[in-house]
Protein backbone atom coordinates (compact mmCIF):
# COMPACT_ATOMS: atom_id res chain seq x y z
CA UNK A 1 0.00 0.00 0.00
CA UNK A 2 1.57 3.50 -1.32
CA UNK A 3 1.72 5.91 2.25
CA UNK A 4 0.02 8.77 1.85
CA UNK A 5 1.28 12.41 1.22
CA UNK A 6 0.09 15.35 0.93
CA UNK A 7 2.68 15.57 -2.14
CA UNK A 8 0.64 12.28 -3.75
CA UNK A 9 -2.76 14.32 -3.10
CA UNK A 10 -1.13 17.32 -5.09
CA UNK A 11 0.41 14.93 -7.85
CA UNK A 12 -2.99 12.91 -8.52
CA UNK A 13 -5.71 15.94 -8.20
CA UNK A 14 -7.02 14.98 -4.95
CA UNK A 15 -6.53 18.87 -3.47
CA UNK A 16 -7.98 20.13 -6.68
CA UNK A 17 -11.20 18.17 -5.73
CA UNK A 18 -11.32 18.92 -2.14
CA UNK A 19 -10.82 22.93 -3.16
CA UNK A 20 -14.17 22.47 -5.60
CA UNK A 21 -15.86 20.45 -3.03
CA UNK A 22 -15.24 22.15 -0.13
CA UNK A 23 -14.43 25.66 -1.33
CA UNK A 24 -15.53 27.96 1.45
CA UNK A 25 -14.55 27.98 5.88
CA UNK A 26 -18.49 27.09 6.17
CA UNK A 27 -18.33 23.66 3.78
CA UNK A 28 -14.50 23.31 5.49
CA UNK A 29 -14.82 23.70 8.16
CA UNK A 30 -18.10 21.10 8.64
CA UNK A 31 -16.39 18.59 7.63
CA UNK A 32 -12.97 19.24 9.55
CA UNK A 33 -15.51 19.78 12.61
CA UNK A 34 -17.21 16.22 12.03
CA UNK A 35 -13.52 14.62 12.21
CA UNK A 36 -12.76 16.31 15.39
CA UNK A 37 -10.32 19.08 14.28
CA UNK A 38 -9.15 21.49 16.53
CA UNK A 39 -9.93 24.49 14.71
CA UNK A 40 -7.18 27.17 16.65
CA UNK A 41 -4.91 24.83 14.58
CA UNK A 42 -6.55 25.34 11.05
CA UNK A 43 -5.41 27.44 8.81
CA UNK A 44 -7.82 30.81 7.99
CA UNK A 45 -9.76 31.15 4.64
CA UNK A 46 -9.13 34.54 3.40
CA UNK A 47 -5.89 36.70 3.03
CA UNK A 48 -5.36 35.69 -0.90
CA UNK A 49 -5.21 32.01 0.71
CA UNK A 50 -7.10 30.22 -2.21
CA UNK A 51 -9.30 26.84 -1.56
CA UNK A 52 -6.05 24.82 -3.35
CA UNK A 53 -3.61 26.64 -1.01
CA UNK A 54 -6.37 26.47 2.44
CA UNK A 55 -6.46 22.60 2.04
CA UNK A 56 -2.80 21.72 0.88
CA UNK A 57 -1.99 23.53 4.24
CA UNK A 58 -4.63 21.28 5.51
CA UNK A 59 -3.11 18.15 4.46
CA UNK A 60 0.11 18.98 5.14
CA UNK A 61 -0.95 19.67 9.16
CA UNK A 62 -2.88 16.57 8.87
CA UNK A 63 0.31 14.54 7.59
CA UNK A 64 2.78 16.13 9.97
CA UNK A 65 0.35 14.68 12.69
CA UNK A 66 -1.45 17.99 13.90
CA UNK A 67 -4.71 15.99 14.54
CA UNK A 68 -6.06 12.79 15.61
CA UNK A 69 -7.06 11.91 12.50
CA UNK A 70 -4.76 10.94 9.59
CA UNK A 71 -5.33 11.33 5.57
CA UNK A 72 -7.00 8.34 4.83
CA UNK A 73 -9.81 8.94 7.21
CA UNK A 74 -10.07 12.78 5.74
CA UNK A 75 -10.81 10.97 1.95
CA UNK A 76 -12.52 8.60 3.88
CA UNK A 77 -15.06 10.89 5.57
CA UNK A 78 -15.50 13.07 2.13
CA UNK A 79 -16.50 10.01 0.05
CA UNK A 80 -19.13 9.60 3.12
CA UNK A 81 -20.70 13.09 1.75
CA UNK A 82 -19.96 12.81 -1.66
CA UNK A 83 -20.38 9.13 -2.41
CA UNK A 84 -20.22 9.51 -6.26
CA UNK A 85 -16.83 11.50 -6.11
CA UNK A 86 -15.22 9.05 -8.69
CA UNK A 87 -11.65 10.78 -8.24
CA UNK A 88 -11.14 10.19 -4.63
CA UNK A 89 -13.33 6.58 -4.85
CA UNK A 90 -10.41 6.20 -7.53
CA UNK A 91 -7.71 7.24 -5.77
CA UNK A 92 -8.52 5.30 -2.32
CA UNK A 93 -8.98 2.28 -4.38
CA UNK A 94 -5.45 2.48 -6.75
CA UNK A 95 -3.75 3.14 -3.32
CA UNK A 96 -5.74 0.82 -0.81
CA UNK A 97 -6.95 3.05 1.58
CA UNK A 98 -9.78 3.46 3.52
CA UNK A 99 -13.75 3.39 2.00
CA UNK A 100 -11.85 1.80 -0.50
CA UNK A 101 -13.28 -1.57 -2.14
CA UNK A 102 -10.91 -4.63 -0.43
CA UNK A 103 -8.71 -1.25 1.21
CA UNK A 104 -6.85 -1.88 4.60
CA UNK A 105 -8.91 -0.01 7.24
CA UNK A 106 -11.52 -0.10 5.92
CA UNK A 107 -13.83 -3.16 6.93
CA UNK A 108 -14.61 -4.37 10.24
CA UNK A 109 -12.43 -7.95 10.67
CA UNK A 110 -15.39 -9.41 12.80
CA UNK A 111 -18.65 -8.63 11.00
CA UNK A 112 -17.30 -6.86 7.59
CA UNK A 113 -19.12 -3.73 7.86
CA UNK A 114 -17.60 -0.46 6.82
CA UNK A 115 -15.07 0.89 9.76
CA UNK A 116 -16.69 3.54 11.99
CA UNK A 117 -14.59 6.80 11.94
CA UNK A 118 -12.92 8.44 15.04
CA UNK A 119 -15.38 11.20 15.09
CA UNK A 120 -19.17 9.62 15.09
CA UNK A 121 -22.04 11.38 14.20
CA UNK A 122 -25.04 10.08 15.63
CA UNK A 123 -28.83 10.98 14.70
CA UNK A 124 -31.67 10.24 17.36
CA UNK A 125 -35.08 10.56 15.76
CA UNK A 126 -37.57 9.97 18.13
CA UNK A 127 -41.43 9.71 17.80
CA UNK A 128 -44.40 9.55 20.00
CA UNK A 129 -47.53 10.75 18.63
CA UNK A 130 -50.77 11.15 20.06
CA UNK A 131 -53.84 8.19 20.35
CA UNK A 132 -50.78 5.79 20.81
CA UNK A 133 -51.19 2.03 23.12
CA UNK A 134 -49.02 3.47 26.14
CA UNK A 135 -46.00 6.20 26.45
CA UNK A 136 -42.65 5.30 26.28
CA UNK A 137 -39.72 6.26 27.67
CA UNK A 138 -38.02 8.43 25.11
CA UNK A 139 -36.01 10.73 26.68
CA UNK A 140 -34.58 8.35 29.13
CA UNK A 141 -33.74 6.25 25.70
CA UNK A 142 -31.96 9.60 23.94
CA UNK A 143 -29.92 10.35 27.84
CA UNK A 144 -28.54 7.32 27.69
CA UNK A 145 -27.19 7.70 24.63
CA UNK A 146 -25.74 11.09 25.63
CA UNK A 147 -24.48 9.59 28.34
CA UNK A 148 -22.88 7.46 25.99
CA UNK A 149 -21.31 9.79 24.15
CA UNK A 150 -19.91 11.52 27.36
CA UNK A 151 -17.68 8.53 29.02
CA UNK A 152 -16.29 7.86 24.97
CA UNK A 153 -12.58 7.34 25.60
CA UNK A 154 -12.01 5.12 22.11
CA UNK A 155 -13.83 8.15 19.68
CA UNK A 156 -15.59 11.34 19.30
CA UNK A 157 -18.86 11.22 19.71
CA UNK A 158 -22.00 13.58 18.75
CA UNK A 159 -25.65 12.70 19.22
CA UNK A 160 -28.01 15.35 17.84
CA UNK A 161 -32.00 14.94 18.29
CA UNK A 162 -34.94 15.45 16.57
CA UNK A 163 -38.20 15.17 18.75
CA UNK A 164 -41.42 14.59 18.03
CA UNK A 165 -40.06 13.02 14.51
CA UNK A 166 -43.21 14.45 11.97
CA UNK A 167 -42.54 12.33 8.19
CA UNK A 168 -41.47 15.70 6.45
CA UNK A 169 -38.87 16.19 9.35
CA UNK A 170 -36.76 12.80 8.45
CA UNK A 171 -34.56 14.17 5.28
CA UNK A 172 -34.00 17.95 6.57
CA UNK A 173 -32.70 16.11 9.89
CA UNK A 174 -30.12 13.84 7.97
CA UNK A 175 -29.26 16.51 5.62
CA UNK A 176 -28.36 19.17 8.43
CA UNK A 177 -26.82 16.40 10.94
CA UNK A 178 -25.31 14.25 8.36
CA UNK A 179 -25.51 11.26 10.81
CA UNK A 180 -22.95 8.40 10.44
CA UNK A 181 -25.36 6.28 13.19
CA UNK A 182 -29.29 6.65 12.74
CA UNK A 183 -31.11 6.23 16.11
CA UNK A 184 -35.13 5.81 15.34
CA UNK A 185 -36.81 5.26 18.41
CA UNK A 186 -40.53 5.14 18.55
CA UNK A 187 -43.72 2.27 18.02
CA UNK A 188 -43.85 0.03 15.44
CA UNK A 189 -46.25 -2.50 14.49
CA UNK A 190 -46.12 -6.26 13.50
CA UNK A 191 -46.59 -5.53 10.23
CA UNK A 192 -43.92 -3.26 9.36
CA UNK A 193 -45.12 0.16 9.97
CA UNK A 194 -42.64 2.97 12.16
CA UNK A 195 -45.65 5.40 13.78
CA UNK A 196 -44.30 8.95 13.12
CA UNK A 197 -46.32 12.08 13.82
CA UNK A 198 -48.21 14.46 11.01
CA UNK A 199 -48.70 18.31 11.37
CA UNK A 200 -50.85 17.69 14.31
CA UNK A 201 -49.25 15.19 16.43
CA UNK A 202 -51.12 12.44 15.35
CA UNK A 203 -50.66 8.83 14.25
CA UNK A 204 -48.91 8.78 10.63
CA UNK A 205 -47.52 5.27 9.89
CA UNK A 206 -44.59 4.77 7.28
CA UNK A 207 -44.13 1.41 6.08
CA UNK A 208 -40.50 0.25 6.44
CA UNK A 209 -39.72 -0.42 2.92
CA UNK A 210 -41.03 3.68 2.36
CA UNK A 211 -38.61 4.87 5.08
CA UNK A 212 -36.06 2.85 3.39
CA UNK A 213 -36.38 4.11 -0.26
CA UNK A 214 -35.83 7.75 1.46
CA UNK A 215 -32.78 7.00 3.27
CA UNK A 216 -31.17 5.56 0.30
CA UNK A 217 -31.76 8.66 -0.80
CA UNK A 218 -29.65 10.23 1.54
CA UNK A 219 -26.81 7.69 1.31
CA UNK A 220 -25.61 4.44 3.01
CA UNK A 221 -25.63 4.87 6.73
CA UNK A 222 -22.56 3.00 8.65
CA UNK A 223 -25.64 1.83 10.95
CA UNK A 224 -29.46 2.02 11.78
CA UNK A 225 -31.13 1.31 14.81
CA UNK A 226 -34.84 0.91 15.37
CA UNK A 227 -35.52 0.76 18.68
CA UNK A 228 -39.17 0.00 17.91
CA UNK A 229 -41.27 -2.92 18.60
CA UNK A 230 -41.43 -5.74 16.08
CA UNK A 231 -39.49 -4.00 13.25
CA UNK A 232 -36.12 -6.31 13.57
CA UNK A 233 -38.60 -8.82 11.36
CA UNK A 234 -38.33 -6.17 8.68
CA UNK A 235 -34.53 -5.34 7.96
CA UNK A 236 -34.00 -7.03 5.02
CA UNK A 237 -35.80 -3.47 3.57
CA UNK A 238 -32.71 -1.37 5.03
CA UNK A 239 -29.77 -3.35 3.40
CA UNK A 240 -29.53 -1.20 0.34
CA UNK A 241 -29.58 2.05 3.22
CA UNK A 242 -27.66 1.02 6.16
CA UNK A 243 -24.14 -0.95 6.28
CA UNK A 244 -25.88 -2.07 9.19
CA UNK A 245 -28.82 -2.53 10.82
CA UNK A 246 -30.56 -3.72 14.13
CA UNK A 247 -33.95 -4.34 15.30
CA UNK A 248 -36.16 -6.18 17.48
CA UNK A 249 -38.27 -8.88 16.23
CA UNK A 250 -40.82 -8.77 19.52
CA UNK A 251 -42.22 -6.17 21.58
CA UNK A 252 -39.95 -4.01 23.08
CA UNK A 253 -40.21 -2.97 26.83
CA UNK A 254 -38.65 0.22 27.62
CA UNK A 255 -36.12 -1.56 30.08
CA UNK A 256 -35.36 -3.59 27.53
CA UNK A 257 -34.97 -0.55 25.35
CA UNK A 258 -32.64 0.87 27.51
CA UNK A 259 -30.47 -1.79 28.82
CA UNK A 260 -29.78 -2.60 25.10
CA UNK A 261 -29.12 0.95 24.13
CA UNK A 262 -26.67 1.21 27.10
CA UNK A 263 -24.27 -1.25 25.87
CA UNK A 264 -24.59 -0.79 22.30
CA UNK A 265 -23.05 3.04 22.40
CA UNK A 266 -21.56 2.38 25.50
CA UNK A 267 -19.40 0.05 23.73
CA UNK A 268 -19.33 1.99 20.24
CA UNK A 269 -17.82 5.18 22.31
CA UNK A 270 -15.01 2.98 23.50
CA UNK A 271 -14.20 2.11 19.67
CA UNK A 272 -16.39 -1.51 19.34
CA UNK A 273 -17.35 -1.85 16.07
CA UNK A 274 -21.40 -2.03 15.40
CA UNK A 275 -21.11 -5.48 15.39
CA UNK A 276 -19.13 -5.66 18.08
CA UNK A 277 -21.23 -3.12 19.59
CA UNK A 278 -24.15 -5.01 18.94
CA UNK A 279 -22.94 -7.96 21.25
CA UNK A 280 -22.45 -5.95 24.07
CA UNK A 281 -26.24 -5.05 23.50
CA UNK A 282 -27.33 -8.35 23.71
CA UNK A 283 -25.02 -8.18 27.24
CA UNK A 284 -27.45 -5.38 28.98
CA UNK A 285 -30.22 -7.57 27.71
CA UNK A 286 -28.99 -10.75 29.01
CA UNK A 287 -28.18 -8.99 32.51
CA UNK A 288 -31.59 -7.71 32.97
CA UNK A 289 -33.66 -10.86 32.27
CA UNK A 290 -34.63 -10.32 28.71
CA UNK A 291 -33.47 -12.61 25.73
CA UNK A 292 -30.82 -11.80 23.81
CA UNK A 293 -31.98 -13.12 20.45
CA UNK A 294 -35.10 -10.44 20.85
CA UNK A 295 -32.99 -8.29 19.39
CA UNK A 296 -31.54 -8.78 15.31
CA UNK A 297 -28.12 -7.84 13.34
CA UNK A 298 -28.82 -7.69 9.43
CA UNK A 299 -26.18 -8.63 8.54
CA UNK A 300 -25.50 -11.29 10.91
CA UNK A 301 -21.73 -11.02 11.96
CA UNK A 302 -21.24 -14.76 11.18
CA UNK A 303 -21.64 -13.80 7.79
CA UNK A 304 -24.68 -15.61 7.00
CA UNK A 305 -28.20 -14.28 6.14
CA UNK A 306 -31.27 -14.80 7.67
CA UNK A 307 -34.74 -16.27 7.01
CA UNK A 308 -37.40 -13.51 7.62
CA UNK A 309 -39.98 -15.61 6.29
Amino acid sequence: MTAFSTRLLRREGVLTTLAGLYPDSASAGFLLDSLGADSTRLPSFGGGLTPLHYWDQVCTRIEYGAFRFGLEELLAEVLEEYPGQDRIRAFLASHGGRGAPGGEGGQDPGGGEPALPSAVRILCLLAEPAGTPRPLRLRAEYRTVQEAARTATGRTVDVQLCAATRVRDVMPALLEHRPHVLHVAGHGSPNGYLLLEDEQGVVAPVHAARLAAALKAYGKLRTLVLSSCHLGRHLEHFSDCAAVSVGAVHPLRDDDALAFTRGFYTALGFGQSPAEAFRYGQAELSLTGADPQDMLLQPPSDGTTEDRA
